[in-house]
Order: structure tokens, then sequence, then C-alpha cells
């Protein structure tokens, strides 16, 4: 019941995914203007501002009517812990079609533990559809981007061991 409840996003073969990786690259990721902040938790690394104004962000989509997508938000604090880098926010983008009933449920009972950054509800304007790349896989719906959201990488480093090596290389060559 759970894996149903998920948006299943078509399977894209190496070379289409390499092609759509290298157009997105060097683009700026657009944001909606639908987005507000949701913050559950008591304290934060860093609050709005400080995160507009970060050198370097991560930012992912999360869907929040899938119950599969929200408990990632889990890996997503251990991945901050291992990149050590506080001044590095992670963006996560939530959206839903149920008013964000769903998360704030998880966030109440604890079963998505503190996270160090407040979460952006997306209510209108799904990121995938003014980001066109994200609508491939769900492999795509994360990015590393620059101070003006100019995207660095593309790709969930929370799924694959090699790409956070990857993630946590761009990020060190960008802070030196």
């Amino acid at each position: 019941m759970l894996i149903l409840s998920c948006k299943e996003k078509r399977k894209v073969d190496f070379i289409e995914l390499k092609e759509i990786v290298d157009d997105a690259l060097d683009k700026s990721l657009i944001l909606p203007d639908s987005l507000y902040l949701y913050t559950p938790f008591q304290s934060y690394i860093l609050d709005s501002i400080g995160i507009a104004n970060a050198s370097i962000k991560i930012y992912s989509q999360i869907d929040a009517t899938c119950d599969v997508c929200i408990g990632k938000i889990n890996n997503w604090r251990g991945f901050s812990e291992r990149l050590n880098h506080p001044e590095i926010p992670i963006i996560l983008i939530i959206e839903s079609h149920d008013d964000f009933q769903n998360i704030k449920a998880y966030c109440e009972s604890g079963e998505i533990g503190e996270f160090p950054f407040p979460f952006f509800f997306n209510a209108k304007d799904h990121i995938a559809n003014i980001n066109e790349f994200m609508k491939e896989s769900e492999e795509l719906n994360t990015v590393l981007t620059d101070k003006n959201d100019q995207i660095l990488m593309v790709g969930n480093p929370i799924h694959s061991k090699e790409l956070e090596k990857l993630y946590f290389k761009e990020i060190e060559k960008r802070i030196k």
C-alpha cells in the first residue's frame, strides 16, 4: 500500500540520464514562488536568511504524500551529519496534495527526527514542472547549487555512496 501511494517515475537508461544531467548543469534552478517555511522543530542551524545567503546549497524535492519518501528525511539528517559543514543548507522542498497533513503528523509523532534546517512547503507549482529535468527520474530531484542557484551537480547522494563522495569532493573544492 505504501509503495502504491508514491508516484512512479519512468526508468531512464544511462545514456539518456547522462544527457539530461549534462543539459541541466550550469543552468539556474528555478524555485517556485509558492514556497513557505515550515518549522516543526525547536532549533535550526540556519534561518531562511542564512539559507538564502549560503555559498553552496543542496535542494531536494520530497513527496509528502508518499510515506516511503517522507522516511528519507531521516537519511538527509544523517547525510548532513556526515557532510559536517553546517553552513551548507539542505533545503527539502516538500510537495503535497493533502495540505501537508501527512508530513505534519510524522513531525509531531517524532517519526521524523529533528532536522537541522527548516522545511519549505510548496503548495502550488511543483518544482519538477518548472525544472523539466527533474521529471525524468527520482534520482534527478536533488541538486547541488552555488549561491546564485547555478546547478553544479545533479543526483541524489542519499541513494548512492559514490554520489555522496562526489558531492563531498565538490563541496570541499568550492569551500577552499
